[in-house]
């Protein structure tokens, strides 16, 4: 089964294939993957193999739309095996042409941001992709892009420490002002703190040379330290 936590991860490696497209407007990723969450195939948009991608006219529209392959097609064409079942993630939503290879290859589920549907250009077309995605019941997910990764404060103590909350990035500086709160709460004498952002490491002064220490961690899942895997 593919989590959210591995969509994100596949939405971030088609981000980074994008990049490797030379299209001056959009750069456009894809991935597709099988249930055991193995790579099967990546693509980006781009020229076909032995056509020189280095004509300035070709990359201007209209012209370019007669030298382009989309990402998604480039993504179905590279795979080697059959793709019934698999999952597609995408970092712009399909257009009907590829909705209609997806749907002919047999693919389950495809992720993607969701469009905007009043598009001029291309909203016609992925309105149509949508409508063969549901009639194929082929799953759709609009992936939509994570606002904060959370962060895990560890406090330091004597056998290593302990994992003492995780919270949102955007609550950093709330939290850390919190944990003094509770310090205060215990007795301690707290005149201030420091924090390293080389190391992640937020230093309480306690007085008579006594520090408490928090390491903070980001994009971090909870798990990761019952486990051990981080």
């Amino acid at each position: 089964m593919i989590t959210p936590k591995w969509d994100n991860r596949f939405m971030n490696l088609a981000k980074m294939v994008s990049t490797w497209s030379k299209d001056k407007v959009t750069g456009v990723g894809a991935v597709i993957v099988n249930d055991d969450k193995k790579v099967i195939s990546v693509g980006f948009n781009g020229f076909a193999r032995g056509i020189n991608d280095d004509v300035d006219c070709r990359h201007e529209s209209p012209e370019k739309h007669h030298w382009t392959i989309h990402a998604e097609r480039n993504c179905i064409l590279e795979a080697d095996i059959p793709l019934k079942g698999m999952t597609l993630y995408c970092t712009f939503f399909t257009c009907s042409v590829c909705a209609q290879e997806i749907t002919q290859k047999g693919l389950k589920r495809v992720v993607a941001p969701e469009p905007d549907w009043n598009h001029p250009r291309y909203g016609e077309g992925q309105r149509i992709a949508v409508e063969m995605y549901k009639e194929k019941g082929i799953e759709v997910t609009f992936y939509k892009e994570k606002v904060n990764n959370h962060i895990a404060f560890w406090e330091i103590g004597c056998g290593g420490g302990k994992v003492h909350d995780i919270v949102t990035e955007d609550k950093f500086f709330e939290y850390i002002e919190y944990y003094k709160k509770k310090l205060l709460e215990r007795g301690e004498k707290v005149s201030g703190y420091t924090i390293n952002k080389d190391l992640g490491l937020i230093e309480f002064d306690l007085g008579a040379e006594n520090k408490k220490h928090l390491l903070s961690f980001g994009e971090y899942e909870i798990n990761d330290f019952i486990f051990g895997r981080k």
